[in-house]
């Protein structure tokens, strides 16, 4: 302790903006507060580090929940972690891995959401015994405990020097790997001059055939695209909570194209463009996405159907809001047509923009502004004819 609290107070006194932490639980030990506080402190006397960034522990929550709100309070924390990988039991049992427990982690979801503190969950696809089912299963699980910010899904790439790597392993469990060219997120476009690089991925097991790999990564762009980056965050949450239709048939509505001929033409175009990725992938072309418009650098996937699709926001919200009608007859759910307009209209206010809309107030004759506001906390409140006022107003974002 004696060596960290120096090690603490040289960041803060030589300017270190980020510090990340090299351990992989962080949380699960009695000292671990008092290291969190050496780091406050640090900040308060020097004005640094600006960030602190570590992985969580996975079988507490008190220290968690102690820890993430310390480093909160003073904006310290770029939001938590509490990775998942797979919600089979069966899957952690192969991999060896222990989760949090699910009302555990559903009891911190609410209580961080409370204090505004963000949540990242994640997940990997391809794991040794996930099937089409359990995967779909996970994303349902993980959407209902309340996950208010991003559900990141990662390809499950295999390393040398480990279990996954070793051919006894990849042969009891079924596994065919892919080999990609590297393409690192975010990364810049690679020069032609450079020493190619390469990663290998799981496209196929005994329990999850490649037709399967290629329907869960549909199914799980499309999460990331409505959940993660926000297009039909509000409107899932509302169906899911005010129908009980849950998240994922409202997904796989979308990514299996099921909606009439004709309509859903983002979705159509998206899904299509996908299917080319993941043909790309097949024939071992690297992960990350060149949009020219958009710098030189690599997008992820859903990333780059974010940015295709927030060329047109209003006209995908009008397909939106035909597409949920759809889906909501053909599960013979009775409905007010003119509240599901306004759960889409909200759902449209608030998605960011370079530049303010035309209309910056909205007159709700629902609470639906309450309503989603108070959805992820421990006091929520239900749907009610209640008229609110809603005003837009720029945000400046620091470079």
């Amino acid at each position: 302790m004696e060596r960290l609290a120096a090690e603490i107070d040289w960041f803060g006194r030589n300017n270190i903006r980020f510090v990340f932490n090299a351990d992989s639980n962080f949380g699960m030990h009695r000292r671990d507060p008092e290291i969190a506080g050496l780091i406050v402190e640090a900040k308060k006397k020097y004005g640094f580090p600006e960030k602190f960034r570590t992985c969580w522990g996975k079988n507490t929550d008190e220290n968690i929940f102690r820890i993430a709100g310390m480093l909160h309070e003073h904006d310290l924390e770029k939001g938590i972690t509490l990775a998942r990988q797979s919600q089979s039991k069966e899957v952690l049992g192969n991999i060896k891995r222990g989760n949090i427990k699910l009302d555990t982690y559903s009891s911190l979801q609410r209580r961080f959401n409370d204090l505004d503190v963000p949540v990242y969950t994640e997940m990997i696809l391809g794991l040794p015994g996930e099937s089409y089912e359990s995967w779909s299963g996970g994303i349902e699980e993980m959407l209902q405990s309340g996950l208010k910010n991003q559900l990141f899904v990662y390809q499950c790439e295999v390393y040398p020097n480990t279990e996954l790597h070793e051919a006894e392993y990849r042969e009891k469990f079924g596994i065919k790997l892919q080999r990609l060219e590297l393409r690192e997120i975010h990364g810049s476009v690679r020069d032609e001059s450079w020493v190619p690089e390469y990663n290998d991925i799981i496209v196929e097991t005994n329990a999850m055939s490649n037709h399967d790999w290629r329907r869960m990564s549909k199914l799980s762009m499309v999460t990331m695209l409505l959940h993660s980056m926000k297009l039909g965050f509000y409107v899932m949450r509302h169906m899911a909570y005010r129908y009980s239709t849950g998240y994922v048939p409202f997904i796989e509505f979308c990514s299996d194209l099921l909606m009439a001929e004709g309509t859903g033409g983002h979705f159509r175009r998206e899904v299509a463009v996908f299917d080319k990725y993941l043909d790309g992938m097949m024939a071992g072309e690297g992960r990350g996405v060149v949009m020219p418009d958009h710098g030189v650098i690599y997008w992820d996937s859903e990333e780059a159907a974010f940015l295709r699709v927030a060329e047109d926001l209003d006209g995908f919200y009008a397909e939106l809001r035909d597409v949920v009608c759809q889906f909501l007859d053909q599960n013979d759910i009775d409905y007010a047509p003119d509240e599901i307009a306004e759960v889409v209209r909200y759902q449209r206010m608030c998605m960011p923009q370079p530049t303010l809309p035309k209309q910056t107030e909205w007159t709700y004759q629902y609470n639906l502004p309450e309503y989603f506001h108070r959805s992820f906390g421990t006091d929520p409140v239900g749907v009610s004819r209640d008229t609110q006022v809603v005003s837009v107003r720029p945000d400046r974002f620091r470079r």
